[in-house]
């Protein structure tokens, strides 16, 4: 017989003649059931709570999946719109920089560093939105001019991987009017012929002070200086931008004898170059 595992109490006894039976006897028998057959309902719970584990990372990760490459799209239509904005943006910001901010973002798109990217691009968006804003007016506020150069300065520090850090002093009313993209080339100007050729991290300070009938802006940099900078210098968009701008200041200031934009050569104890400063009287509107 199949007897059944567990605990079993055998009684029989012996038969002598029709009606004789001996007295009855007990045996008790254990049967113990296959190690394997106890640890089944584990094994199942185990394998059911793997399975659904399975389940719920898949699902999860799949909706993750999703969110990035929607996020990343996002990404991408954002970019194909300020490429547009570029494109009227070179007419008066350097080409070369547009370019190169756009193809940076982009890089981190593709890389999925989408919380970088998302930085990057509401600063490069805001730039623009300013640089559009400058095409229909000749004038703007300080504060606005100070906003826009703080983006302009993040996206270059991006597309140089931090080569350098900067500093703002405003000691001018924000609501001080003044004629709009003055300062931007002379900041672009530091970047590539200054702080570019370094050794090292390089620093741009940016004042601005009322002095009299202007406003006076210091664009001090502490890179190779401009006798260096000149082995490597070539003539680019910043360069032309400053002409354009010396001679919009000519007119804007024509009964002005002092001098509206001063260069101040920067040198070391040994008497080496160490940096330019800039000196630009803009007249307040």
């Amino acid at each position: 017989y199949d007897v059944p595992d567990g605990k079993h109490k055998l009684e029989f006894r012996a038969k002598a003649g029709d009606n004789n039976f001996s007295r009855i006897k007990s045996v008790e028998i254990v049967k113990k059931a296959p190690l394997i057959n106890g640890l089944w309902p584990y094994i199942f719970i185990t394998l059911a709570g793997l399975l659904l584990l399975a389940i719920i990372l898949i699902i999860r990760n799949g909706i993750r999946s999703k969110a990035l490459n929607a996020e990343k799209e996002k990404l991408r239509l954002k970019l194909e719109v300020l490429k547009t904005e570029q494109k009227l943006g070179q007419l008066r910001m350097n080409p070369h920089f547009l370019f190169n901010a756009l193809n940076s973002i982009s890089g981190l798109i593709a890389l999925d560093r989408n919380t970088e990217a998302r930085k990057h691009l509401n600063a490069f968006s805001q730039m623009m939105r300013t640089l559009l804003d400058h095409s229909f007016t000749e004038v703007t506020t300080l504060s606005m001019e100070i906003e826009f150069l703080e983006r302009y300065l993040e996206i270059e520090q991006m597309i140089r991987n931090n080569k350098f850090d900067y500093q703002f002093e405003n000691h001018t009313d924000d609501d001080t009017r003044i004629p709009v993209m003055i300062i931007q080339p002379f900041v672009e100007n530091a970047i590539l012929h200054g702080i570019k050729y370094k050794d090292g991290s390089g620093h741009i300070d940016l004042r601005f002070q009322r002095q009299d009938r202007y406003v006076r802006v210091e664009i001090e940099d502490d890179g190779i200086g401009r006798t260096n900078a000149g082995k490597y210098k070539k003539e680019g968009h910043s360069s032309k931008a400053i002409e354009v701008i010396k001679e919009r200041l000519e007119k804007l200031d024509k009964w002005n004898k002092q001098q509206n934009i001063v260069y101040v050569d920067q040198y070391d104890q040994k008497g080496n170059p160490s940096g330019t400063k800039v000196i630009l009287l803009i007249p307040i509107q």
